[in-house]
């Protein structure tokens, strides 16, 4: 209080182009009070610029996948560089690459009149491997992500004024009330600098639509994973004798061997050697949307401290 202006303090004159001063309160929207007897008009409401929103940090599982020994193999009755008619030497469904003679081929099967068996082309390795997991951690709590007009507990702000003030002892000052929790405030329409005298600044926006969220957390489709196998042809059913002998890689192109022609296919196998997992890119988490500001209010008000 002020001995010039006990039932409040002495406030300098709004400047040139400012009204007030008025009373502002500044605080949580929950429990503000109403404008106070002695400034009793509401001259202005509004909020002021919401925060960046933060969204999830997002982040994939490792991929649960198998690689599998190559099905296909096909014999030709030529050679890799000229392939002639094919015989049929699959693996079974399913084949987990242990010796099987299940279409095997006898020494000296002829196909159109040459050895059935002149090459052989063997697809490679297959990777599966199935979508990952996304998880989301961090801010925000789950829920809406964008500013809400009217938040309870959201910076609020409540201008109101009264009759003209009058004269505190001097020409250049006015006796203004000051209510709790009320702040004294000039304010002017737009963004602009507070003048001298007027030290603390309040930005306020009579509407505020915050169309802003974060995008869901998701993974792409798993990728880079390696698998390499060893595949053997044998002479006999339980793949003691070995014919011949490679190393394929999944996502290599067809592997293809020349062989001796009119030789036996009795059986063949299959060895994984090495399978490593493929991973996902995590994709999401970012702020999309617009935040529109209108009817802008700039408070400039007294240090408390100072009155």
């Amino acid at each position: 209080m002020s001995s010039l202006c006990p039932p409040g303090t002495c406030a300098p004159k709004s400047p040139q182009s400012w009204e007030g001063p008025i009373a502002l309160y500044y605080g949580p929207d929950f429990g503000a009070p109403p404008c106070p007897e002695t400034a009793p008009t509401l001259v202005f409401e509004g909020w002021p610029e919401p925060d960046p929103i933060a969204c999830e940090t997002c982040s994939c599982d490792w991929p649960v996948g198998t690689c599998s020994p190559p099905t296909t193999w096909t014999v030709s009755a030529g050679s890799c560089s000229d392939l002639g008619v094919n015989t049929n030497f699959d693996a079974p469904t399913n084949w987990d690459g242990s010796c099987t003679a299940n279409t095997s081929i006898q020494e000296g099967k002829t196909c159109g009149g040459v050895p059935c068996v002149g090459a052989i082309t063997i697809d490679p390795p297959v990777i599966e491997e199935q979508p990952c997991t996304p998880h989301g951690n961090g801010d925000p709590i789950p829920g809406p992500a964008h500013f809400t007009a009217g938040d309870a507990f959201g910076p609020f702000g409540r201008a109101c004024t009264g009759a003209p003030w009058p004269a505190c002892g001097q020409e250049e000052k006015v006796c203004v009330p000051k209510p709790p929790s009320f702040e004294t405030c000039i304010m002017r329409e737009g963004d602009e600098a507070c003048p001298e005298g007027w030290p603390i600044k309040h930005l306020l926006y009579g509407e505020v639509n915050d169309q802003r969220e974060c995008t869901a957390c998701t993974c792409s489709a798993p990728s880079g994973g390696s698998c390499t196998a060893f595949v053997a042809l044998h002479d006999d059913s339980a793949c003691v004798t070995l014919r011949g002998s490679n190393i394929v890689h999944a996502g290599d192109p067809t592997l293809c061997m020349d062989l001796s022609p009119g030789a036996g296919l009795a059986a063949k196998s299959a060895t994984l050697l090495t399978y490593e997992r493929g991973t996902c890119t995590p994709e999401g988490g970012q702020a999309v949307g617009e935040l529109v500001l209108s009817n802008a209010r700039t408070f400039c008000c007294l240090d408390a401290s100072a009155t």
